[in-house]
């Protein structure tokens, strides 16, 4: 399950048959390029979202540990590695979100 910003490297980045869910987006709306996603099979929900007791299991699994939710933190990166860090979140299969410690080295 990806919980992320709809672009078409999104769905080249995803496995097959991958589940997404999308809640929310841009004001302007998004322009979604489809093809990769139908040949994929990726099964992509707009609004809804899970059921409550679907939040529930998916919360015990996170407090159990038995989910790794490290990677939607993103990753932390001294400032000298910034540049290297934004190639890297410009590919799909990059971090979701960088954080830049400048006191880290």
């Amino acid at each position: 399950m990806l919980a992320f910003c709809f672009k078409t490297p999104i769905f080249k980045g995803c496995e097959r048959s991958t589940r997404i869910f999308s809640a929310g987006g841009p004001p302007a709306g998004d322009h979604l390029h489809t093809m990769v996603a139908k040949r994929k099979g990726l099964n992509i929900q707009f609004g809804g979202g899970p059921s409550m007791t679907h939040w529930n299991q998916a919360f015990e699994e996170v407090c159990e540990g038995r989910i790794d939710v490290q990677p939607m933190f993103g990753r932390s990166v001294p400032l000298h590695e910034v540049p290297t860090a934004i190639d890297e979140a410009r590919d799909a299969r990059g971090p979701a979100r960088l954080i830049v410690m400048p006191q880290q080295t």
